[in-house]
């Protein structure tokens, strides 16, 4: 059952309802040439008195040459979706990428991760402080939207709070989530070939088949997309024969 925010109980005393001071960095992934968005993110952050975060220039897919990354094998057929990947899926994908080398080579411990059609609640810094509290401490990532919402699939996710429920094959989105330097390593270490859209990969830590990583999902969200058209969704299919390489399983 989803919690209404009204039941939310107040932040403890002992810690500021300060984004800036729960995690080591905060990326916001964004084209360089997306002004409209740069500036909607700016309102976003402001709404909730977060300056701290930091603008990462994503990576224009339209721009990349596939062809030359499908010969280099560093990017295949998508088969769990029996089709091609999009331009953009593969620009978003290597966007999320650069984040990750960005904690690694910046020896970070946690991060949140932003796409820059996030919207935040009023209240979201004390949410994000309430939920961090909650969040088990073998956290590698925690996932605060998810486009499935919380209904769908609700049984095969448990709740291990009132606001924290360990997640379930957490691929619908990755509008806003925070991941740990262990993750991001690991993330890294399977990050090529691409074979999926950047969700397909941050749902591994959920998935029923993968061992030693926990990923988390909160309730209720405090964030959403806003009102953008997609930048990933481009419906230029590309049509190339797949590619022989043996599913990750």
């Amino acid at each position: 059952m989803r919690m209404s925010d009204s039941f939310l109980p107040p932040v403890p005393e002992a810690g500021p309802a300060n984004l800036d001071s729960i995690f080591d960095a905060i990326f916001v992934i964004s084209l360089a040439t997306s002004l409209e968005r740069r500036w909607s993110v700016e309102r976003s952050f402001g709404r909730i008195h977060c300056r701290s975060y930091e603008l990462v220039d994503a990576v224009d897919g339209n721009e990349l040459d596939l062809d030359e990354l499908e010969t280099k094998s560093r990017l295949t057929y998508c088969e769990y979706q029996n089709r091609s990947l999009l331009p953009g899926e593969v620009g978003c994908y290597l966007s999320h990428v650069k984040v990750w080398e960005l904690i690694r080579d910046r020896r970070m411990e946690t991060a949140l991760v932003c796409e820059d059609d996030i919207e935040f609640s009023t209240d979201a810094a004390r949410l994000f402080t309430l939920f961090m509290m909650e969040v088990p401490s073998d956290w590698d990532i925690v996932h605060f939207h998810s486009h499935r919402g919380h209904a769908a699939d609700a049984g095969k996710r448990r709740r291990v709070s009132r606001h924290v429920l360990e997640g379930w094959n957490e691929s619908h989105g990755t509008l806003c989530y925070a991941i740990n330097a262990r993750c991001a390593a690991f993330l890294l270490e399977h990050a090529c070939p691409i074979r999926d859209p950047v969700d397909g990969l941050t749902n591994w830590p959920t998935s029923d088949w993968c061992r030693g990583y926990k990923g988390y999902i909160v309730d209720p969200f405090p964030c959403r997309p806003g009102a953008f058209p997609s930048q990933v969704g481009d419906r230029r299919r590309r049509q190339v024969q797949p590619v022989s390489a043996k599913p990750v399983k």
